[in-house]
């Protein structure tokens, strides 16, 4: 060396004046001056890391900063320098950098023998290296303080889970903490949100590099719980050079996970990775706790709201259960039922129907369907609360209701109970069943979901105590919106509240018509004592008045044959005439007032109609009556008086040919059918006069009673009384043209 090296140092010291503090290529200067001043030296600075973490020493050397291998064959220790004198060992010079009485590394140099000078020197570039390194640990507390300050006004700032996460990774990246950063969120313990990278360089090779060395990491440290550390490299950012770090930290709090945070270091942007490790295990406890905040404060506020759900589901199963026990009829009923499951301030579904089980035809059959325009009408809305302490259900809303298009749909529906549909499958079951792709049901299913226009719907079984009564539908053809469980709850009650009222109003109605029985039959009962007593004494008075007017009827047909004059010929014939009438009226009162016989024999009933008709068709064509005639070739034979009957038939015929006076047409149809449940026969005699008025209708089996006033009023009375005597019924009711009389008799 030509110059003394104790005077080259100087220029060693001036590096610590010139340049600025804690700029990174400070320490690899002074390195290469000191190359420069000892080319055979090799001069390098290690700093160590935490105690008992020899892997983490950092080695810089001229060409920079890199991990410390540890290929040397003696690397000082903290031990080593406790007297605080340089050590030299195998020809290499080992000067202490110390730091508040502990070293923070060593500069080395392959110098065996310095000059006291240059070893002096030397010991003062320690120094500086020491000083700077504490300058540094200074800046970086503070940085450190502030970063934490920042991150938490940044958190604190956050209301939403992603806003948190991305706003802590970008504020992280933007203060030098790595160059990628990839978030997941863990829901539920189990199962891992799509990665969130948050990236410095803008390449898409380094983010995409980034999420493919990321699930294994981050599934390693969700299941073990603990931070992890590896080695990565990607060649976007040291291409051939030296490896980047990868840091995955769990997101833990309280034995849960929240997820994971992965940080992505180049070698250049720390001095040491375990004291960076402990700060970033910091900033991760921070969000950790800030996650569970929000999380907490998510989950207060979910139970709030399912909390306020719930009590203005229960207040408005309140109001519907308060207003059906006010409605007893079965129709307002069933009206206030679809009104409510569809009013906004009900149920709030856009379509509701009811369908309600025939048990004679194994059929559902569409009773009633309301949109939430409709229910309207039942429940306005402009009335609020007011309109479930009174709603509208007067006969006019009802048949607005039931002639809306889309009611008129569903009253068309017939629906097998054992059919293949959804509301088949619930009244079966007795249980919901939700449907949220009609187009994937039966082709019946989807049939009733195409002419109803249904969308996702449900069918809720309506049930009373003992039995299924029926199925309400509830649909949302034009939002398209599923049915959420979370509504089940709510509908759940709703058909237990409306299934307990539907069952309440059939008993209503059953009872009803059990006392309405219960008096007509009493009333009959009375009738029939009244007419029983009237009988005998017509009876008697027939009797006794018959024996005179056979007498007098003798002679007055004596005097009109015997009759001088015609004056005296007209009167006689009015005399017999008039007898024969009360001869007639007698004999029918008799015929009614006494036991009737019958004499059972099998009859062809198409047989007795037909023989009938012949009898009367002379009397029935001359007054211009038609006859069309239905009877049944299957109809049976039944045990019958043959002769009673077709004095019913010739009656019958009589008063549709009697309704006719200007011409008609008589219709007489046999076929089989039900009576009183089981197999029977039925015949039809309709004629087309006009009919019958209605409020004589229930009195037109009474006897002597007549519409005209020729009639003697025990034509009809009789009839009913043979039909009566075989087991059977006889009905009578009007049609478009006419009166319809129809005997129902059993087979047996």
């Amino acid at each position: 060396m030509r110059d003394d090296p104790s005077t080259q140092l100087h220029s060693v010291y001036s590096l610590f004046q010139t340049r600025r503090t804690r700029d990174p290529r400070l320490f690899p200067a002074v390195l290469a001056a000191l190359r420069d001043i000892f080319p055979t030296a090799a001069p390098s600075l290690v700093l160590y890391a935490i105690r008992g973490h020899r892997s983490g020493h950092r080695l810089i050397s001229p060409d920079g900063p890199s991990p410390c291998t540890e290929t040397a064959a003696f690397t000082p220790r903290h031990s080593d320098f406790v007297s605080g004198e340089p050590l030299v060992r195998d020809g290499v010079l080992y000067l202490p950098v110390p730091s508040a009485g502990r070293p923070q590394g060593f500069l080395s140099l392959r110098i065996s023998t310095p000059q006291p000078s240059v070893l002096s020197g030397l010991r003062f570039i320690a120094q500086l290296v020491a000083t700077e390194l504490h300058s540094q640990q200074l800046h970086e507390e503070e940085s450190f303080r502030l970063l934490l300050v920042d991150l938490g006004h940044t958190l604190a700032a956050s209301t939403d889970i992603d806003r948190l996460l991305a706003d802590a990774a970008n504020l992280l990246l933007q203060r030098g903490v790595g160059f990628c950063i990839v978030v997941r969120r863990l829901h539920d313990d189990t199962i891992f949100s799509p990665p969130a990278a948050y990236c410095t360089a803008r390449s898409v090779h380094v983010e995409k590099r980034c999420l493919l060395l990321e699930p294994r990491l981050a599934l390693t440290v969700a299941t073990s719980g603990k931070p992890l550390m590896r080695k990565c490299k990607i060649e976007a950012l040291h291409p051939g050079g030296r490896p980047s770090s990868q840091l995955a930290f769990p997101l833990t709090r309280a034995r849960k996970t929240f997820g994971c945070i992965t940080f992505f270091l180049s070698s250049a942007e720390h001095t040491s990775l375990h004291h960076l490790q402990q700060q970033l295990t910091f900033f991760c406890d921070k969000i950790t706790a800030e996650l569970e905040r929000l999380t907490l404060g998510a989950r207060l506020e979910s139970l709030s709201l399912a909390y306020n759900q719930r009590q203005a589901e229960n207040s408005t199963l309140f109001r519907i259960s308060r207003a059906l026990h006010t409605i007893p009829r079965m129709n307002e009923l069933t009206h206030f039922i679809l009104a409510a499951a569809t009013s906004q301030g009900g149920g709030g579904f856009e379509r509701s129907m009811v369908f309600l089980a025939n048990a004679k035809s194994d059929k559902l059959q569409g009773m009633l369907g309301l949109t939430s325009e409709t229910a309207e009408l039942t429940l306005p809305p402009a009335l609020g609360l007011r309109a479930w302490e009174n709603p509208l259900l007067d006969l006019d809303v009802q048949t607005r209701q039931r002639r809306a298009p889309f009611c008129r749909a569903v009253m068309k529906q017939r629906l097998d109970l054992d059919g293949d549909t959804p509301v088949a499958r619930a009244f079966r079951r007795n249980r919901i069943v939700l449907v949220s792709r009609p187009e994937l049901e039966s082709p019946e299913a989807i049939a009733l979901a195409e002419d109803l226009a249904l969308g996702p719907y449900a069918c809720a079984p309506l049930a009373g105590a003992s039995r299924v009564l029926g199925v309400l539908v509830v649909a949302n053809p034009q939002s398209r919106t599923d049915i959420p469980t979370e509504r089940l709850r709510f509908l759940e009650i709703f058909i237990s509240l409306a299934g307990a009222a539907l069952e309440n109003a059939m008993l209503v109605r059953q009872l009803e018509s059990a006392c309405l029985n219960l008096q007509e039959a009493q009333d009959r009962l009375l009738q029939g004592e009244r007419l029983a007593l009237l009988g005998e004494m017509a009876a008697t008075v027939a009797h006794e008045l018959k024996t005179p007017l056979v007498a007098i009827g003798g002679f007055a047909r004596r005097l009109s044959r015997s009759a001088a004059t015609r004056e005296q010929v007209d009167c006689a014939s009015i005399i017999v005439r008039e007898i024969e009438r009360m001869e007639s009226l007698l004999a029918g009162v008799l015929t009614f007032s006494k036991k009737q016989l019958l004499c059972f024999s099998s009859c062809d009933l198409n047989s007795l109609i037909t023989k009938a008709l012949q009898l009367d068709e002379p009397i029935l064509a001359e007054n211009s009556v038609s006859i069309t005639r239905r009877l049944s070739p299957e109809l049976p034979q039944i045990p019958a008086d043959e002769h009673k009957l077709t004095q019913v038939f010739l009656n019958l015929f009589a008063n549709a040919r009697q309704a006719m006076p200007n011409g008609g047409n008589l219709t007489v149809i046999s076929r089989k059918g039900l009576f009183k449940g089981k197999n029977g026969i039925a015949i039809e005699v309709e004629d087309s006069g006009g009919g019958i008025p209605q409020h004589l209708v229930p009195q037109i089996f009474n006897p002597f009673f007549s519409t005209k006033e020729e009639g003697t009023g025990l034509g009809l009375a009789i009839s009913a009384q043979i039909i009566e005597h075989h087991r059977g019924e006889i009905e009578v009711f009007n049609r478009a043209q006419g009166a319809v009389f129809i005997i129902h008799l059993p087979l047996d």
